[in-house]
């Protein structure tokens, strides 16, 4: 049992190295920041680095115990001196940076999480904060579909795409504008507030081609992130019926294509992983990461 004075002398060492961190970057003496948390840390929790990040969280939130005791202060205070970390990754390392500050920031939100669901400490007012914008960090730093907490994740903007199949033939569209134009796709886009995806659907099927789609049943679900933080939830339909002729507008070109010769070297990377699903009624849900246009991961249940 470690005593109350020796935990606070470690917060109390951690407050003034995250000091000395800040006025370092301050003067933009970024190798000495860093060294300064990297010699913390080894006093502190007896590990380099390179140990630091073979731990998992569980492996973590142990280590943080058995030297020094838990304390939710002291969590708190080391949690900010690894988001610094993280930061200091960033700033002139480029993709190697990004790959090590995801795991320092990871670091930082298991110690973040774990002092709320413990509840032994008072937080201070701005901790939801700092766990939102070190989950943007995690986001703006992915390099696998892992680095995301679906749990919680939001998106940005709920949308929808439909697909309307007759004849062994699936009617796709040239995009003009928005997110993906000049590439081909289905019709679709943004839902409006309150609107249903089934109504959103349809409306934008209206809008896009002056048609009306009709028999739609719902193919699946597919759920995007891209590294600039943006994000988006799109409900997936299938067509067979549609009333009007397909026309085009400002929004988009109408283009129908045989079943086994869709153009998937003009669509978007995912495309061909999950449209299989819609064509052959396998219901799908799909995860995916981009880094604007390139994928960088995905998986499909």
């Amino acid at each position: 049992m470690f005593s109350r004075d020796t935990i606070l002398r470690q917060i109390q060492q951690l407050v003034q190295v995250l000091a000395r961190v800040l006025f370092h970057k301050s003067m933009h003496a970024y190798d000495e920041a860093r060294r300064e948390i990297d010699e913390a840390l080894n006093d502190l929790l007896g590990l380099d680095t390179a140990g630091l990040d073979a731990l998992d969280r569980i492996a973590l939130l142990a280590r943080c115990r058995e030297l020094g005791g838990w304390s939710g202060e002291k969590a708190l205070a080391l949690a900010d001196l690894l988001n610094e970390r993280g930061q200091l990754a960033l700033l002139d390392r480029g993709e190697a940076g990004r790959v090590e500050a995801q795991r320092w920031f990871q670091h930082a939100h298991t110690l973040y999480a774990e002092v709320l669901s413990t509840n032994d400490t008072a937080l201070p007012h701005d901790i939801h904060d700092r766990i939102e914008a070190l989950k943007s960090e995690l986001v703006l730093t992915a390099t696998s579909l892992a680095d995301i907490d679906w749990r919680t994740w939001r998106p940005v903007d709920p949308a929808t795409l439909l697909f309307v199949v007759q004849e062994g033939k699936v009617l796709l569209i040239r995009k003009k504008r928005g997110l993906g134009a000049g590439k081909i796709n289905g019709p679709g886009g943004r839902l409006e507030a309150g609107e249903a995806p089934h109504d959103g659907a349809v409306r934008e099927v209206q809008e896009e081609l002056l048609v009306t789609p009709t028999t739609l049943e719902k193919g699946g679900e597919l759920l995007f992130q891209f590294i600039d933080g943006y994000s988006i939830h799109v409900h997936v339909f299938r067509a067979s019926g549609l009333i009007g002729e397909p026309t085009e507008t400002d929004e988009a070109a109408p283009l129908w294509f045989d079943l086994g010769a869709i153009p998937y070297e003009e669509m978007w990377e995912d495309d061909r992983i999950w449209m299989p699903h819609l064509l052959d009624r396998r219901p799908f849900l799909g995860r995916f990461l981009f880094d604007k246009e390139r994928m960088l991961d995905w998986r499909i249940e």
